[in-house]
């Protein structure tokens, strides 16, 4: 028995986790590429930096 080629391709994300607007192409080729969370680009544009990145901004 043999698999299929798209079984073993990861999960496309169809919608972004903070609102839930369909994701467009674009959106998630970013996604699969950064491995980040499933976000549209408004709430992908409003991630926080991260505590050494905040750090650096204060100085």
């Amino acid at each position: 028995m043999a698999l299929e080629n798209d079984t073993l391709e990861p999960a496309v994300p169809q919608r972004c986790q903070v609102c839930g607007a369909a994701l467009i192409p674009s959106e998630q080729r970013a996604i699969l590429d950064s491995e980040s969370p499933p976000l549209c680009s408004i709430h992908a544009a409003e991630v926080m930096p991260v505590d050494g990145e905040a750090e650096a901004e204060e100085l």
